[in-house]
């Protein structure tokens, strides 16, 4: 890390982070010495399979732990941070509880000594850091102020990866959550609602490249984006919402790398792409149902999209949306004409001056659609500054 320890806690935590990441290290070794004492790797690798799994995990506790801690400096970078350094100080203390167990079951097949677990996790630093941020009152700090921030913790994701977070952020409120909790407790398959809904946001399309119709960029794949929506959508289930992701991933990655000749792999890719019924089935085993969910969707930030030419059907329209919000431009399947980009706000820089503004929100003023050109006419066909009938939505 470049940046600056923000506070003691913080270097504490990170020092001792480096000293278990050692005792990791050394212990590999020690797990590779005893096994080849015995004769060659290839022949006794399986005599250290258990001790070699609780190390992966080991490994990844560690890994999560220097995450979170690098992340409280990034944040105290940018400013005050203090509950992003008390979210990260309690996972590390709550990782090195978790890890000592680990140490102490490959200590006879790694050969490790008693001295070097004793040294470390008895060391008096090690215990008050684990005291004071795993202490009940320190817990139930940290938890109040993530409650009164409303958030858990800040993002320090691009522009184009906020944008997509905060649109599935929205699915996830107003589709997941409100059924979530019946799906667990009643033990149903994943509802239409849910399915339809991820289909037409163009989830199942996060792993098909551009040219079968997916979102993916053609330089490969996209995982930061495939793990944003899948948090996001997690919030509101992870069985109902963020896991189905996970399944038509693994077949379109199977698609791209033995597919058969480009033909079928587009007709494949396509079903994957669009949320074909049959194929949703086997992904996800939903009982089939024949409703239809009609889904209210915005996207607020700070950014807008243009379009030269527009879409030919409902379907793809929102197919090409999704995709705009992972690349920021939409090109011809055929050619390398811009179809749509992004742009910078305010939108009115980029039309004629004087020219009216009419936006469409599901919660403003209804508006008759053949009263608005009279409501923009009276309205003296509106300014640079988005006048006219802004915010009315179309009349039921």
């Amino acid at each position: 890390m470049n940046a600056p320890i923000a506070s003691p806690a913080l270097a504490t935590g990170l020092q001792l982070h480096g000293q278990l990441q050692a005792l990791l290290t050394d212990t590999w070794s020690r797990l590779r010495a005893a096994l080849e004492t015995k004769g060659p790797l290839a022949e006794t690798i399986d005599d250290g399979q258990v001790a070699a799994y609780e190390l992966a995990f080991v490994s990844a506790e560690l890994h999560a732990m220097r995450a979170m801690l690098d992340y409280a400096v990034r944040c105290a970078a940018h400013g005050s941070a203090v509950l992003e350094e008390e979210m990260a100080l309690a996972f590390a203390a709550d990782v090195i509880t978790k890890v000592r167990p680990r140490f102490d079951r490959v200590r006879d097949a790694a050969e490790l000594p008693g001295a070097a677990l004793i040294d470390l996790f008895e060391a008096p630093a090690l215990r008050a850091f684990c005291r004071d941020w795993l202490a009940p009152a320190t817990l139930a700090r940290v938890g109040s102020a993530i409650l009164d921030a409303g958030y858990c913790g800040r993002s320090l994701l691009a522009e184009d990866k906020q944008i997509i977070a905060d649109s599935f952020a929205r699915l996830s409120e107003e589709v997941v959550a409100p059924i979530a909790e019946r799906i667990h407790r009643e033990d149903l398959t994943i509802p239409d609602e849910i399915l339809t809904a991820l289909a037409d946001m163009g989830c199942f399309a996060l792993s098909i490249p551009e040219r079968f119709g997916g979102t993916a960029p053609e330089s490969g794949h996209d995982n930061l984006s495939m793990v944003v929506v899948t948090e996001e959508l997690s919030r509101g289930s992870l069985a109902a919402a963020g896991s189905p992701l996970t399944r038509p991933e693994i077949v379109a990655r199977a698609l791209m790398a033995g597919g058969g000749d480009d033909s079928g792999q587009r007709v494949a890719a396509a079903a994957v792409a669009g949320g074909d019924d049959e194929l949703r089935s086997s992904l996800a085993e939903p009982a089939r149902r024949a409703a239809r969910l009609r889904a209210r969707r915005r996207v607020r930030g700070r950014r807008r999209a243009r379009a030269q030419r527009a879409p030919r059907c409902l379907r793809r329209a929102r197919a090409r949306a999704v995709q705009l919000l992972h690349n920021l431009r939409v090109r011809a399947a055929d050619s390398n004409e811009t179809l749509l980009r992004v742009v910078k706000n305010p939108v009115t820089a980029h039309l004629p001056p004087g020219c009216a503004v009419v936006g469409l929100e599901v919660d403003a003023e209804v508006v008759d659609a053949f009263d608005l050109p009279a409501r923009l006419l009276g309205a003296g066909g509106g300014g640079g500054g988005g006048g006219g009938a802004r915010g009315a939505a179309p009349a039921p």
